[in-house]
């Protein structure tokens, strides 16, 4: 990005100007702060603080504050007071890209209120009227303009027409951010972060961020607890008594449903005292109980609740309020005009609205000392300067972004690039800076702000520009902007040594886009259409963040360095997990996710010393991965193996999957679940018919995989591990991993179809039928015979055979049983039972499931058919 001047190199430019213009309010302020020689008044101004000071120059009457603007155009025009506003907001959007306001108004409604906020005394309707050439103001005076790219429609009102233009940038020097420090969740950067000010240095610092995001709410707490000074705002929704007010009266227009529990707190800052015991009744219930000797507080304003309907909104301010917090409550209900009127829900729902969102509403509240200097909170997306010597960016992810959808009014290049030079203006304020980041938003890995893309893009952005926040795709993760990436509290990850190795990919796979993995052929099974939609518009893949995949990289890193987890014990290792999953569940669970890490942790230790399995190679380093293993990161392990999470496509059906243990020698693929465990009945349901819509086809998809992979002639039935972290938790927590068997099911790709293990007599088969009644007796015993039956009247037929009289007839007879009724049902239900193991290609025996030949390639025609 190119380098920005500091604020105290472009004072050095303009001191000598007698005026001076920029839109940036941080920066008027700073050049003010700055003056040196003697002046009257400020040299420094926005065309918006200029409005101001010639108003009354220019109208005959005062100017019209918000509230005062909305009253006026609802009052003429009859419409929704949130309606209003809100056009009123699209409406100064418009102004301040286009004189053309009507233009883009396409409903009657909105032009009506456009017509109307035109006649008011607006600061837009001065900074429209304004001329340079015909105002006294700028004559004989030197101004000096900074930036005028920054300046939108109205504030071009106010250039002179002589005037030098200064540029915030140094010429063509650039600027890289030195260090990105990735930290972790909002709390972890917040507690970071402020653990750097001093607080005699508090003046001096500022931190960026936005301000309405969860971040800022973390980083206000921080400075709480570290009782350091922060500048705060103090708007009329900020107020205490204010709030307390409108929650009253929400809660008496409810008196009828609310229980004791819901207006306790309120009952408190108002005077009264419930008792807890009664928090489960209803309050209006309640009331004929309470003790006028014990609880005349609680009586009183039970019985304002009741009546509240009754009263007007000055009168219940007169009967709750503290008379020193009064004022702040009376001066809002005279400013609405409420004062004398009655309460209603309506109402209330407007005065919360206007509360809510019309920021300049008057009070008089004196704002404590301790919040009038000290740390300066930045909104990332209204600043450009801060003056400020030490400045720490917090964040910098999707949410620092400014949007441009459905503004058809604004030029996107042009606001493209004014938003872009605004942000790496931004980037480069103070002397010190600390550029602070998350790992892990919502789940998945954080990505940074959009800008970025446009910055590292810039180049190209004539030519390749199409639809702000969608053309670029340079910057996917922070280390993208900065390869010294700084993982931990401050911490580096220590790094190792090796060779990249390129893994082959077989010729005969589709392209990646073309190919279906396990979950994406789910999601088309369970909707077409709203898998037709993700492929559309893609949401990054968030598996390799996922609890899930934390667990993965923890078996990925035992089975790579065994003796080294094993050295270290599994605490470290927990320890480390719980500090990553705790930013992806609340505070309040950190308890309940460590118990869980620590059985996932417990049982895949004992599981894998069970299994056999290849030789593990380190052939890789762990950094040539997409997603690089987070404990070889950690810990400082820079090779891993080739042959785990192994990505293998299909030979002859447009599949892939991603194998965490691949076996070659005994035929086996085996896969961590962290999820709710699944009963073998489960998992076939899940293949056709799931009970919960879920489709989950993962195993037939690796047993083809496995299938291609080892090749037809291998000596080992292909086997699929499925290996559930989680279940039988209760006697894992009791008595550790005795038998990973109880936590395994066992997927089989069988030889043989159905009719051909019917003939041999397979045990498995033959079980099916040990019911107790002689025409079970009889198929077990002439088994032979009972398969001639079912091979004289086709394997194609089975669904018929139940109800084939001929087949039962010839049953009855091999077992030597009469025709009645008892055993003709016996005899059906065998033969149902025969139809049902023919009919399904897999059987259940055990812990296993077994898939026939037949099975699988029905399935994967399947899978050829959706793809086509």
């Amino acid at each position: 990005m190119k380098r920005v001047k500091t604020i105290d190199e472009i004072y050095g430019e303009v001191k000598d100007y007698d005026l001076v213009l920029t839109n940036d309010v941080a920066l008027s302020t700073a050049l003010n702060g700055r003056i040196d020689s003697p002046r009257i008044g400020d040299f420094a101004y926005t065309p918006r603080n200029l409005a101001v000071k010639l108003a009354a120059s220019l109208l005959d009457e005062p100017l019209h504050g918000d509230l005062g603007i909305i009253s006026a155009v609802r009052e003429e025009t009859g419409y929704d007071l949130k309606f209003v506003h809100s056009e009123i907001e699209r409406i100064r959007d418009i102004r301040r890209h286009t004189a053309e306001v009507e233009k883009h108004l396409y409903s009657k409604s909105s032009r009506e209120v456009y017509r109307s906020y035109r006649a008011l005394p607006t600061l837009e309707k001065v900074m429209e009227m304004f001329r340079p050439e015909e105002s006294p103001f700028f004559s004989g005076k030197r101004v000096a303009v900074v930036d005028v790219r920054y300046f939108d429609d109205l504030d071009k009102h106010f250039i002179p027409l002589d005037f030098e233009s200064v540029s915030i940038y140094r010429g063509d020097e650039s600027y890289d951010i030195p260090v990105i420090h990735e930290i972790g969740n909002n709390r972890q950067i917040a507690e970071n972060i402020v653990d750097l000010i001093r607080p005699e240095d508090a003046s001096n610092t500022a931190i960026v961020l936005n301000v309405s995001s969860s971040m800022a709410d973390a980083v206000r707490s921080a400075l709480y607890r570290r009782k350091l000074p922060f500048k705060n705002d103090l708007a009329v929704r900020d107020l205490s008594q204010i709030r307390d007010y409108l929650q009253f009266v929400s809660l008496s227009l409810d008196y009828d449903t609310v229980r004791v529990r819901h207006v306790r707190e309120i009952f408190s800052n108002y005077g009264g005292n419930l008792d807890e015991g009664k928090d489960v009744f209803l309050l209006s219930k309640m009331v004929s109980l309470f003790d006028p000797g014990r609880e005349p507080e609680n009586i009183r304003l039970a019985g304002l609740m009741r009546n509240v309907r009754d009263i007007t909104y000055r009168e219940l301010a007169d009967s709750i309020v503290d008379p020193d917090r009064r004022p702040q409550v009376t001066m809002l209900l005279e400013e609405l005009g409420l004062s004398d009127e009655r309460i209603t829900s309506k109402r209330l729902g407007e005065i919360s609205y206007v509360v809510n969102n019309i920021a300049d509403l008057r009070h008089n509240e004196q704002i404590p000392e301790s919040e009038k200097k000290g740390v300066l909170l930045v909104d990332c997306h209204n600043s450009a300067f801060v003056d400020r010597s030490f400045v720490i960016y917090a964040g910098m992810g999707e949410d620092w972004s400014i949007g441009i959808a459905g503004r058809k009014y604004v030029d996107r290049i042009e606001e493209a690039n004014k938003n872009m030079h605004r942000f790496e203006t931004l980037l480069q304020q103070g002397t010190c800076r600390i550029y602070a980041v998350n790992s892990i938003i919502d789940g998945r890995e954080a990505i940074p702000c959009q800008m970025f893309n446009h910055i590292l893009g810039s180049a190209k952005m004539d030519e390749e520009y199409d639809d702000y926040g969608s053309s670029f795709t340079v910057v996917k993760t922070f280390a993208d902007i900065q390869e010294n990436l700084l993982r931990g509290r401050w911490v580096p990850d220590t790094g190792g040594s090796g060779t990249r190795l390129e893994l082959p990919r077989p010729e005969t796979v589709h392209d990646d886009d073309m190919v279906f993995s396990k979950s994406s052929y789910d999601s088309y099974r369970k909707c077409p259409r709203g898998f037709m939609f993700s492929r559309l518009i893609r949401n990054k893949d968030n598996q390799h963040t996922l609890m899930g995949s934390i667990i993965h990289q923890f078996a990925e890193f035992y089975l790579c360095y065994p003796e080294e987890v094993r050295k270290n014990g599994p605490e470290v290792y927990i320890d480390f997990l719980s500090e990553r999953y705790s930013s992806l569940s609340y505070e309040q669970m950190r308890d309940v996710d460590e118990s869980t890490i620590r059985m996932c942790v417990t049982s895949i230790m004992g599981f894998l010393e069970t299994v056999k399995h290849d030789g593990i190679e380190l052939d890789m380093q762990c950094s040539a991965k997409d997603y690089p293993n987070i404990f070889m990161e950690r810990f400082g392990f820079d090779m891993c193996s080739s042959s785990l999470e192994k990505e293998v496509f299909s030979e002859g059906y447009p599949l892939k999957g991603s194998l965490d243990v691949l076996s070659e020698e005994t035929s086996t693929v085996i896969d961590y679940k962290t999820g709710r465990p699944k009963s073998l009945d489960d998992i076939v349901k899940s293949w056709e018919q799931p009970r919960d819509g879920q489709y989950d086809c993962q195993a037939l998809v690796y047993l083809d995989l496995l299938r291609g992979a080892v090749g037809e002639d291998s000596a080992s039935l292909c086997r699929f591990l499925l290996f559930f972290a989680r279940d039988n938790d209760v006697a894992i927590a009791q008595a550790g991993m005795e038998d990973p068997g109880e936590n395994t099911r066992e997927i089989v790709l069988l030889r043989r179809d159905m009719p051909q293990l019917f003939r041999e007599g397979d045990p498995c088969i033959v079980s099916q039928f040990n019911q107790k009644n002689k025409a079970a007796e009889a198929v077990t015993t002439c088994w032979r015979a009972f398969v001639d039956l079912l091979d004289a009247h086709g394997w194609d037929r089975c669904g018929e055979w139940p109800g084939d009289v001929g087949m039962v007839n010839s049953l009855l007879e091999l077992s030597g049983t009469s025709g009645a009724k008892s055993n003709i049902e016996n005899c059906t239900r065998i033969l149902r039972r025969a139809a049902e193991i023919v009919g399904s290609g897999c059987l259940i025996s055990g812990r296993q499931i077994m898939v026939t030949p037949a099975f699988l390639e029905r399935f994967l025609e399947e899978v050829r058919t959706a793809h086509d």
